[in-house]
């Protein structure tokens, strides 16, 4: 923008000769051939820790007053070994290894000691196995939460998040809490397994069926679910029915330029000059009208498919715990359809700038301050702690439910026997 303003100075001035449609000054050429403008979406301040799909959603979108198909596929361009790798995500440690970690430290309890032979003696103490249990299970839980907190702690560090900036500090504390919750439902789910008193092996077996079953085939079964219940339209149908458009829109021009003048008789150019600017700008318009259809099948299919995961993420804690870490972090999909509607109403209020100039042939332009900015709005901390707090009461619930069959099992644990 500064170099175009530069560039009008000396065109006034007469030290430049330029063609209209390169011209700054001219309305005509500002657009076709200075107009960029870009709409970015700030990274949240817990981006760090949790990368999920924002590797493939981009950050910075490149916009003018063409038609919306135009920027609506934009992508960045990033080194395709580096997406394949892809970066160090600590929500992915949580999410997929935690678990691991959990059951390897709990899957013997009691057991153990019970093939050792020592279990009468210690139930022979003033102490209930209820109690022993709890404190086995309590000492561990402690010991690895403050061995992950004390690693996440490093890893803000790392990446530079400063709590005290304005909405940091709540979310490290969500984002333990939910961590809290994780291992808390995990260890629910060993101390349950634990106290029906079969031995270590059969509890680790069954402890890694259930690790399967949660983190890897529920979630592999909901996506299946979502794409077979509403999948996504064929994309090259898509651009088919764009091509077809665009070949229409320009067959018929005059036609589209003669109904819309027909309803603003006073958009109407006085100058024939201006004719061919006002049917380009009439046709972008036309061409996005008649895409409007096409548009909204994705974007339908995609809302019904978020709609629908919102609901199934309720049986997995790891669909869960991810959608959570995705919401804190802002790096998930909810984040990125705000950021797009947000892009929309961006390029209409662009279009709404230049577009009356071009259609009445006001071709004159020196209104470079007046230009719209997109500025990104986040959404409300209320609104994000409702959605967070809803999969915290989804993990806790099971978690204290397990932990309340478990206590009522251990009761009936054989000291002695299979």
């Amino acid at each position: 923008m500064v170099a175009s303003k530069r560039q009008a100075e000396r065109v006034r001035k007469g030290e430049e000769q330029v063609s209209y449609w390169n011209s700054p000054i001219d309305v005509r050429g500002f657009t076709w051939a200075h107009l960029v403008r870009y709409a970015a979406k700030p990274p949240a301040p817990l981006a760090p820790l949790a990368v999920g799909q924002s590797d493939l959603y981009p950050y910075l979108v490149k916009l003018n007053i063409n038609a919306k198909a135009g920027f609506a596929d934009a992508y960045e361009t990033v080194n395709p070994r580096k997406l394949l790798l892809g970066p160090f995500d600590p929500a992915f440690v949580i999410v997929y290894l935690l678990p691991l970690f959990v059951l390897a430290l709990s899957h013997d309890l009691l057991a153990s000691e019970k093939e050792a032979g020592i279990l009468g003696l210690l139930a022979a103490q003033p102490v209930s196995l209820r109690r022993l249990l709890s404190f086995k299970i309590g000492f561990r839980l402690g010991l690895l939460l403050l061995l992950t907190a004390g690693l996440l702690l490093i890893a803000v560090a790392v990446a530079g998040i400063d709590p005290r900036q304005p909405g940091v500090g709540w979310r490290l504390v969500s984002w333990f809490g939910i961590v809290f919750a994780y291992c808390g439902f995990w260890f629910a789910l060993a101390m349950l397994v634990v106290s029906l008193g079969w031995r270590s092996a059969t509890n680790a077996a069954v402890l890694a069926a259930s690790w399967l079953t949660v983190v890897i085939l529920v979630p592999a079964g909901v996506n299946m679910f979502l794409a077979a219940a509403y999948p996504m339209p064929n994309r090259m149908d898509y651009i088919v029915r764009l091509r077809d458009a665009a070949d229409d829109i320009r067959k018929a021009t005059d036609e589209i330029a003669e109904g819309f003048f027909a309803d603003h008789p006073e958009l109407r150019p006085d100058a024939e000059s201006a004719d061919d600017e006002s049917k380009w700008v009439l046709g972008q318009l036309e061409l996005d009208r008649r895409m409007q259809a096409a548009v909204a099948e994705f974007t339908d299919a995609l809302q019904h498919q978020q709609d629908l995961a919102e609901r199934l993420k309720f049986f997995s804690p790891a669909l869960l715990t991810q959608s959570a870490f995705l919401e804190l972090t802002g790096t998930g999909l909810a984040r990125h359809r705000q950021f797009l509607a947000q892009i929309d109403a961006y390029h209409a209020e662009l279009r709404d700038f230049f577009n009356p100039k071009l259609i009445r042939g006001d071709f004159a332009f020196d209104a470079f301050d007046d230009i719209p900015r997109f500025e990104y709005r986040e959404e409300s901390a209320g609104d994000l702690a409702g959605r967070v707090g809803t999969d915290l009461l989804g993990l806790a619930a099971p978690a204290l439910l397990m932990g309340w069959l478990a206590s009522i099992a251990v009761r009936r644990y054989r000291v002695a026997g299979s």
